[in-house]
C-alpha cells in the first residue's frame, strides 16, 4: 500500500506545519489508523512524514503494529520525507537523494539578475537549481519467504510552485510562468533520475521490484510515463524490454475508484504501484480507499485542522509463486 499522510507532523505551539491542537493530532493518527488496519498491507509506503516520531505513534495505534518502522534520513524544506511499515524483515536498503551523472545532474534554470538583485556587485545564484531529489527515495529489500522484494517509494515534486524566499505566490507574470515551468522540470529530473535508479536495480537480474508512492501526476503524464521506460505491445509475449520495464497497475482499479485526490474538484489518480512483469502478472488485486476524500485546493492552511489526509491510500495485492 502507498499513502501519502499529508502533513504527519506532531502538534507544536507556535509551530506552521502539523495540527493547530493536541486534540486534532490525535483524531487524525486514530483515523489514519483504522484505514491502515482495516486494509492490514504487508508494507506500506508513507509520504509526507514529518516528525519520524508521529510515524512511529501511528504505529503504535494500528490495530497490529508493524515490527518493522523506516523513515528516509533525506528530508525536504518543510521537514516532510518517505518511509515504510512492514511485517517482512528487511535485509538491504539504500537511499536516492544526488542525481547520478546518467540523469540530469547540471539541469538548472537561470534568472538573469536585475540590479536590485545583485549582492556586493555580484549577481544572485539561480533562483533554481536541479541536482538533487527534493525528498529522497527510500529503497528496501524485504524477505518475504523464499523471496526477495525491492520496494522503491518517492514522493515527487508537486505542481506547487515555490518562489524566492520560500514564497508562495509570484511578484508578477514572468516569475508565475517560470516558478511553474520550474515545478515541471523538478518533477521531470527526478522522474528521469528515479527511472534510472530502478532500471538499475533490475537490470539483468530476477529481482521483481515495485516502485509506488505519490508520483504527482496522473497515469498518462510524461514524468509517469518516464517512469515507466519502454512501451510494452503485449504483456503476454516476452521482449527485451521487460529487463527494466514497469508496469502501472492504475487500469487494475475499478474506474469508481481511479483516483487518489480529488483536486478543485477533479478526480486525479497520482499516488501509483509500478511493478516488474513478473509481479504484474501475479497481481490478484488493485483498489484505492476513496472514501471520505475531501476535495481540495491550493491552501495548505486551511487542511492543518483536517483530520484525515487529503489522498486516497492505493493498495495491490499479489500471490507469489
Amino acid at each position: 500500500m502507498t499513502w501519502n499522510l499529508e502533513n504527519l507532523f506532531l502538534f507544536r505551539r507556535g509551530s506552521k506545519e502539523g495540527p493547530k491542537s493536541q486534540d486534532v493530532f490525535d483524531r487524525k493518527l486514530d483515523n489514519l489508523a483504522s484505514i491502515i488496519s482495516a486494509v492490514d498491507p504487508d508494507i506500506m509506503a508513507a509520504q509526507e512524514i514529518g516528525d519520524p516520531e508521529a510515524f512511529e505513534l501511528l504505529n503504535k495505534n494500528l490495530a497490529k503494529p508493524y515490527p518493522h518502522v523506516l523513515v528516509s534520513q533525506f528530508k525536504d524544506a518543510r521537514g516532510i520525507r518517505v518511509g515504510f511499515l512492514s511485517r517482512h524483515a528487511i535485509i538491504d536498503q539504500g537511499d536516492l537523494s544526488v542525481f547520478t551523472d546518467d540523469a540530469f545532474s547540471e539541469t538548472m534554470i537561470y534568472q538573469k539578475a536585475r540590479p536590485e538583485q545583485k549582492r556586493g556587485g555580484r549577481p544572485t545564484k539561480p533562483d533554481f537549481d536541479f541536482t538533487a531529489m527534493g525528498r529522497g527515495a527510500l529503497r528496501v529489500n524485504f524477505r518475504i519467504g523464499e523471496h526477495e522484494l525491492c520496494v522503491v517509494t518517492a514522493h515527487l515534486k508537486s505542481k506547487l510552485a515555490t518562489y524566492p524566499g520560500g514564497r508562495r505566490f509570484a511578484k508578477d507574470d514572468f516569475e508565475l510562468a517560470r516558478g511553474a515551468g520550474a515545478a515541471l522540470i523538478r518533477r521531470a529530473a527526478e522522474a528521469v533520475a528515479l527511472r534510472n535508479y530502478c532500471a538499475d536495480l533490475i537490470f539483468e537480474n530476477d529481482l521483481p521490484l515495485v516502485l509506488l508512492g505519490d508520483m504527482n501526476d496522473e497515469p498518462q503524464a510524461v514524468t509517469s510515463q518516464i517512469l515507466l521506460g519502454p512501451e510494452d505491445n503485449s504483456l503476454e509475449r516476452e521482449d527485451k524490454g521487460d529487463d527494466t520495464r514497469l508496469y502501472n497497475l492504475a487500469d487494475l482499479i475499478i474506474a469508481d475508484h481511479r483516483y487518489s485526490r480529488v483536486y478543485k474538484k477533479r478526480r486525479e489518480l497520482i499516488d501509483h504501484i509500478m511493478v516488474t512483469r513478473d509481479l504484474r502478472l501475479a497481481a490478484t488485486f488493485v483498489d484505492s480507499f476513496v472514501p471520505g476524500t475531501e476535495p481540495i485546493n491550493e491552501s495548505t492552511e486551511a487542511r492543518r485542522d483536517k483530520t484525515l489526509s487529503d489522498h486516497a491510500p492505493v493498495f495491490a495485492r499479489f500471490t507469489l509463486p
